[in-house]
């Protein structure tokens, strides 16, 4: 408990530097990571449910979800900014490719060799173009799908619920700040890094790391 109002004010210098980032990924996950330890303070197991509400959500809802992108109304695409409108391409024609092989996937790394073009009035509010998706589709669970297929999906996201539930065993004090970590990645998972990607699954097993460290820390003291 002493050292809550450290962290806190340590994490609160965080946010405020990703204000000044250009990545818009980093503010929201900063954001949503910090509204879910502030949650998490009060009400943990509340809290990692709603976390694994969102996970079975992003395996189940992703694709079908990205497949209805083209029935966006103008209105609502035009005000968002360039680049999440690419976003939108991506996902949709990525989406479409997971039908493509729906239980087993494409194999490891698969957006790097599909190739996709929107045709003319396919997308209303997307210029004709080529090569829609780029090196991953900036999307966890849209990458898995197409990666692995339904059995790839089901054996990952299982992994990222028995994360979640292993948070229970850390003390109470460690318990949001795991679960805001757990938030900031899963949102910049979910729109813009690959979870593939060898620095970004390092700064996952370092976080692991520091946690294991402060349980063990903290266990020895008492």
């Amino acid at each position: 408990t002493r050292g809550r109002p450290s962290a806190s004010l340590f994490l609160a210098a965080l946010f405020l530097l990703s204000l000044i980032s250009t990545s818009r990924s980093a503010m929201a996950g900063m954001a949503l990571g910090l509204i879910v330890l502030t949650y998490a303070s009060f009400y943990p197991a509340a809290a990692r449910r709603m976390l694994m509400i969102l996970v079975l959500s992003g395996m189940v809802l992703t694709v079908p979800l990205f497949l209805v992108i083209p029935k966006l109304p103008s209105e609502v695409t035009n005000m968002i900014f360039s680049s999440a409108r690419a976003r939108l391409g991506i996902w949709y024609y990525t989406a479409r490719h997971v039908e493509e092989a729906p239980f087993f996937g494409h194999g490891l790394d698969a957006s790097r060799g599909t190739q996709n073009e929107v045709k003319a009035n396919e997308i209303p509010w997307m210029k004709a173009r080529r090569g829609v998706i780029s090196l991953h589709p900036h999307n966890i669970f849209l990458q898995l799908w197409l990666d692995f297929g339904l059995v790839g999906v089901t054996l990952w996201g299982g992994l990222l619920l028995l994360l979640l539930r292993a948070t229970r065993r850390l003390e109470a004090a460690l318990q949001p700040y795991a679960l805001g970590a757990f938030t900031c990645g899963l949102t910049m998972l979910s729109v813009t890094f690959s979870p593939v990607q060898a620095w970004w699954s390092a700064g996952f097993v370092v976080t692991a790391a520091l946690f294991l460290m402060l349980a063990q820390n903290r266990s020895s003291k008492y």
